[in-house]
């Protein structure tokens, strides 16, 4: 049996000597006995590992995660585009580490989060009273309505405006929508300079008629979202450095212009932080430009558009506000906001995958952002079920959990906008997302699959109308 640190370390190698691209699909698979299989499928390139032999399938234990992430593979990238490309350094795949950690690999324990399978709404116990609690405390009034009466913007990122949840649910319950890929360098722009916006304009057409908030997702993104052929435009450039800082302007320029006064805010560069790590992300920007090239982004972004709002978008990783991820964006925010940086706001993305936040560390983290003197948006908001999957209700967890982060959000003068990151369960990119989607359905928003409201919804929608 092949181990991934074989995998890694051959690799590394062919990847050392060699400036060709490597890619490969890395698909894990939970099995029934609880252990996680390594699935490395030759597709767009070839890999392989040995005398001519490709590699089929590994075993991956909470160590080898380990080692997975500390190899030469830009992961996020390679998940969300569904294949791995060996260049950078890896973040995505310490989510595999934390997910698998708890279960007995060696032994065929069960996955430390299991699959919860479908809940309807109806079936929670707290399902009636969660609902009879909020519509009186909101008089009826819908989610978008609430929130607007608090001077907040709540919203839903969502793949296209075709989907139903975008007719039937967005436009009646939020007031601000953002587009999950739709905004992306990699998205507009497949390869470098050969734009198509069409989606994006869709997403413009769609939030007018709708008179939607629109926010704008992202710009810079050094692990992922970026044309196919950038790193190679590059080093075919005499000067890759001036190369990469002109192509950076040059799609900062095209794409502000276009959406002037048609995007409200803008993530001008998405996770900076290394993922659990010291200092800045490793990514071509940095590689090239240095730490500066944050700093360089907001510039570019300033002397194009001088009104759009301009965020510093971060998740911190495991939502532990008060461990090392959370103070060293804060200090990198805080330096930059130093320097005289257009930072006008900072996005906290709020994804909870592997835990939920302790609600008093979430709130005085959101106030040492505030003390900086920008907004705050959280940017990216889902909460996985299977986190609750040992309670007795796990939908009436999950809505107690709800409940505690809308106070928190409410109680924070400076927090402006929520984000889902779907309008729906049957949007939510956690089940088509690898190590999550082995726990399908993960059911991590406000509203179901029928697009019926959770108690959840009704939780969250309690909080914003009762918090002082």
């Amino acid at each position: 049996m092949t181990t991934v640190r074989a995998i890694l370390e051959q690799v590394e190698q062919a990847v050392n000597a060699s400036d060709a691209d490597f890619t490969a699909t890395f698909q894990f698979v939970c099995e029934p006995e609880g252990t996680y299989r390594l699935v490395v499928v030759d597709g767009q390139c070839d890999l392989r590992v040995g005398a001519g032999e490709a590699v089929s399938t590994v075993v991956a234990d909470a160590d080898d995660a380990v080692l997975i992430f500390s190899g030469k593979a830009d992961s996020m990238k390679a998940f969300m585009e569904g294949r791995m490309r060996i260049e950078g350094d890896l973040m995505a795949m310490s989510v595999l580490t934390q997910f698998t950690a708890g279960g007995t690999r060696s032994t065929g324990g069960p996955p430390a989060h299991p699959r919860v399978g479908y809940l309807a709404p109806a079936e929670s116990p707290s399902h009636e009273w969660w609902r009879e609690q909020a519509l009186e405390a909101s008089e009826g009034r819908p989610l978008r309505q609430v929130a607007a009466d608090r001077g907040l913007h709540v919203g839903a990122a969502i793949a296209t405006p075709s989907l139903p949840s975008a007719d039937a649910l967005v436009p009646r319950e939020f007031n601000q929508v953002g587009a999950e890929n739709a905004f992306k360098w990699g998205t507009l722009a497949k390869r470098v300079g050969e734009y198509d916006f069409s989606v994006a304009d869709a997403f413009v057409r769609y939030a007018q008629r709708h008179d939607l908030r629109l926010r704008g997702h992202t710009l810079i993104w050094g692990r992922a979202g970026r044309p196919t052929d950038l790193e190679a435009t590059i080093r075919a450039a005499s000067d890759p450095t001036a190369t990469l800082r002109q192509l950076m302007g040059e799609h900062i320029d095209t794409v502000l212009n276009r959406y002037r006064g048609q995007v409200a805010a803008w993530d001008v560069v998405n996770e900076p932080m290394a993922y659990g790590g010291e200092g800045l992300d490793r990514n071509v920007f940095s590689d090239h430009l240095g730490d500066d090239y944050v700093a360089e982004a907001f510039a570019m972004a300033r002397s194009v558009d001088t009104e759009v709002d301009l965020v510093l978008n971060e998740q911190i990783p495991a939502n532990q506000y008060n461990d090392v991820g959370g103070e060293q964006f804060h200090r990198f925010a805080e330096k930059l906001i130093g320097q005289g940086v257009p930072i006008d706001g900072i996005g906290i993305q709020g994804h909870q995958l592997m835990s939920v936040p302790d609600p008093v560390e979430l709130r005085d983290y959101l106030r040492r952002i505030e003390d900086l003197g920008v907004f705050i948006e959280i940017t990216e908001m889902d909460m996985r079920i299977g986190l609750f999957a040992d309670r007795d209700d796990p939908l009436g967890a999950q809505a107690e959990a709800y409940h505690r982060c809308a106070e928190v959000l409410a109680s924070v003068p400076a927090v402006r906008a929520v984000m889902f990151w779907g309008a729906a369960d049957t949007d939510t990119w956690l089940d088509h997302f690898p190590p999550f989607d082995a726990a399908a359905p993960n059911q991590p928003l406000l509203f179901d699959r029928n697009l019926e409201p959770k108690p959840a919804y009704y939780a969250f929608l309690h909080g914003l109308a009762t918090t002082p």
